[in-house]
């Protein structure tokens, strides 16, 4: 089938846990995958961006031949069956519980019929021929493992997702840190945040990209293997570039290629638990990649250091929203 996902057995449940390690020998087989592209979308919530998405596949796709897969982390809004009942030819795993993204995506992964895999959040939204053209610079450039579009805001602005590897100094200089938010041109932002500052259209090279549009070359993850479900939420992307990075394989942004994301509508606006399990996901891979053995002191300067930075968000938010809230009259 063209230009349509293919009607596959919807509610499907897979409760198992699995490990990036975890992947099937034939995952790597392409004769075994006769689709194009897999499109796995994990929902936890948020039905009107999730129908916004799926509405905008067929026309990002154009001649593809995909399917899609909607994993649920245990939405209470409908969302399930809303996409069973108004998508059909979509294939829906139900979870029962929210797992995490990282591990909503393997279990998509594990039951992928295409060639290449494509992570994208629920909040996002595909230009027309957005997915084509990754699809078309995966297959003329074989060296090439993960690519990107370029994702932007609603008003057109680049959210500085194609990007270096991370580091101790972005908890003060990252994309989203105070310091970046009120100077944006800053000499760290423009060494770190690629996307921002290549703005034609030509393909680049970067170390990281964002996990809400990444599209991933099936047989390279025979030997990069599932995403790391030590990740809850947040920097299991920028680990798994970094692991497809230490195999070989090359990490592009297609700026060509755009897709708007709405940021954080797709998990369900649960801002205190999304800052601490960022921080938490920061200390995971901080500790798996800079500061690897058990005893390392960086580590306890890391955990110091993220603890207070949680703090001192959550602390500012709260007065905040005490500050905004309206006199009882």
């Amino acid at each position: 089938m063209v230009g349509t996902a293919p009607h596959l057995t919807s509610n499907v449940r897979v409760p198992q846990p699995l490990r990036s390690s975890s992947i099937p020998d034939s995952i790597g087989v392409p004769a075994r995958f006769p689709l194009d592209l897999t499109i796995i979308i994990v929902t936890y919530n948020g039905w009107s961006f999730c129908e916004q998405c799926l509405n905008a596949l067929p026309f990002a796709c154009q001649d593809l031949h995909y399917e899609v897969i909607v994993v649920d982390n245990g939405s209470h809004d409908g969302t399930p069956d809303n996409v069973t009942r108004s998508f059909p030819a979509v294939t829906v795993l139900r979870l029962g519980q929210n797992l995490g993204f990282a591990a909503a995506n393997n279990r998509g992964i594990i039951l992928a019929r295409g060639r290449y895999i494509l992570l994208l959040n629920s909040d996002t939204k595909p230009a027309p021929d957005s997915l084509q053209t990754l699809v078309r610079f995966l297959e003329h450039h074989p060296a090439v493992g993960i690519v990107a579009p370029r994702l932007t805001n609603p008003d057109g602005s680049d959210q500085g997702t194609a990007r270096r590897f991370s580091g101790p100094l972005d908890a003060l200089f990252g994309r989203t840190s105070f310091i970046t938010r009120r100077i944006p041109n800053h000499l760290w932002a423009r060494r770190s945040l690629q996307s921002r500052w290549h703005l034609d259209d030509t393909p680049f090279a970067v170390d990281q990209v964002s996990g809400a549009c990444l599209l991933a070359r099936r047989s390279a993850m025979a030997h990069v293997g599932l995403l790391d479900e030590n990740f809850f939420f947040y920097w299991e992307d920028g680990d798994w570039c970094r692991r497809f990075k230490e195999h070989g394989w090359q990490v592009w942004c297609e700026p060509s290629a755009r897709v708007v994301h709405y940021e954080h509508k797709s998990s369900g606006n649960q801002s205190t638990r999304l800052v601490v399990e960022f921080h938490r996901s920061v200390y995971r891979y901080y500790c798996k990649h800079h500061a690897r053995g058990v005893r390392a002191p960086l580590r306890i300067v890391a955990a110091v250091g993220l603890t207070a930075r949680t703090g001192l968000i959550l602390l500012s938010r709260s007065l905040h929203r005490s500050t905004c809230r309206p006199e009882r009259t």
